[in-house]
């Protein structure tokens, strides 16, 4: 028997049906859906949605389900009517929710699932990204390095947990936003970093728990073989996405896609997703400074556009000349970006497609290139 997940679709309005008559109206977006099947017969099919009024509906069907429909009330109740009676998650039901975090911040904090310690990575997918942390990397850290009692992670209560990550880590991340133990919360939230957090939150680990003192697992190899992941995480650390001051539809659309793109499929399936966004936002910057410019016109010809006639690009401060040759070279790689995009991604069906550290190196320059233009336009 097969498992597989299952389109997500893009109308607005469903119906979730039970024996030929309409049991819910749902209003609002698909999160994703998945389903078991033999001989070409789905046996079980779960779809999850997220209304308009911040309720989820999880609907149910296939050969082994009469169809039905359920209202929950937060991502909480969207776990527990999963979670069978020992408390734990199916195979199905993980997909499931691995897909709905894809489209829905609030699911991400409750999609790590109660596993056992003799289950230590039933919870946790494999990345695709080959730049952040793997699975096996994950469970070292947190099984050999800094040690797993009854469940919960080294000497960890839930307040010191809460209070590591700014003290140790100088980050802002809140760990009650997670479902769990202590142990289950660091390792979704570990698990869903992008590297340079990976890379932060290692650092914090290696000054928290000393070797001295610790399990006997926790060896000064282990500890190197922590710094070689950090030092790798640093490397290859991505140039953050913007909040754009300015935005349309296909922006947001093309951002999202890019950020899921590149988590779940590595840097390769993005480069073409943040090459539309980048171009988007250029065509957002120019309708939003009334420049004319032909809806089909191509990124360099923006560019131009932009540094031409966009008063913020007219006015360039000390060394402006030094900076408009910048300029101008960054208009030549973006000229480069078009055929990368077109030649070596997934664009188009390529047979050659770029490396990994190239396509970071395009989407980089794209999100920096997305950086300046984002801190010249005005704020609203």
């Amino acid at each position: 028997m097969a498992i597989r997940a299952i389109g997500v679709r893009e109308e607005s309005r469903f119906r979730i049906i039970r024996n030929g008559d309409v049991d819910i109206e749902v209003e609002g977006k698909h999160l994703g859906g998945v389903e078991q099947f033999e001989d070409n017969v789905v046996e079980r099919r779960l779809s999850l949605y997220l209304a308009t009024d911040g309720k989820y509906v999880l609907s149910y069907s296939g050969a082994k389900y009469n169809r039905w429909g359920e209202v929950l009330n937060s991502p909480q109740d969207v776990m527990n009517a999963l979670l069978d009676r020992n408390e734990f998650l199916g195979t199905l039901e993980k997909l499931l929710l691995e897909e709905a975090r894809k489209r829905d911040p609030a699911i991400r904090g409750i999609s790590r699932i109660r596993a056992g310690a003799d289950q230590p990575n039933s919870a946790l997918p494999d990345i695709a990204d080959p730049n952040r942390m793997s699975s096996s990397e994950i469970m070292k850290v947190v099984n050999r390095y800094i040690g797993v009692t009854s469940g919960y992670l080294g000497d960890f209560t839930y307040r010191t947990h809460e209070e590591f990550y700014p003290e140790y880590c100088n980050l802002g991340i809140n760990p009650s936003n997670y479902f769990g133990t202590t142990r289950e919360r660091f390792i979704a939230i570990l698990s869903e970093a992008e590297p340079r957090t990976q890379a932060a939150i290692l650092k914090g680990v290696l000054e928290r728990f000393p070797i001295i003192g610790g399990p006997a697992t926790r060896t000064q190899e282990l500890y190197d073989q922590i710094v070689e992941i950090v030092r790798r995480l640093e490397a290859v650390a991505p140039v953050p996405i913007p909040t754009p001051v300015i935005t349309s539809a296909v922006l947001e659309r093309a951002l999202a896609d890019a950020e899921a793109l590149i988590r779940t499929n590595g840097a390769t399936s993005g480069v073409d997703r943040v090459h539309t966004a980048l171009h988007g936002y250029m065509l957002a910057v120019c309708d939003e400074a009334k420049i004319n410019h032909a809806s089909d016109q191509s990124m360099i010809a923006v560019f131009k556009l932009l540094r031409e006639q966009h008063p913020k690009l007219r006015d360039l401060g000390p060394r402006s000349q030094d900076i408009v040759h910048v300029l101008r070279s960054i208009g030549a790689i973006i000229d480069a970006l078009n055929p990368v995009r077109n030649q070596a991604s997934v664009a188009h069906p390529n047979e050659d497609l770029l490396e990994t550290a190239e396509a970071m190196l395009v989407i980089n320059i794209s999100r920096t290139i997305l950086h300046y233009l984002n801190a010249k336009s005005p704020k609203p």
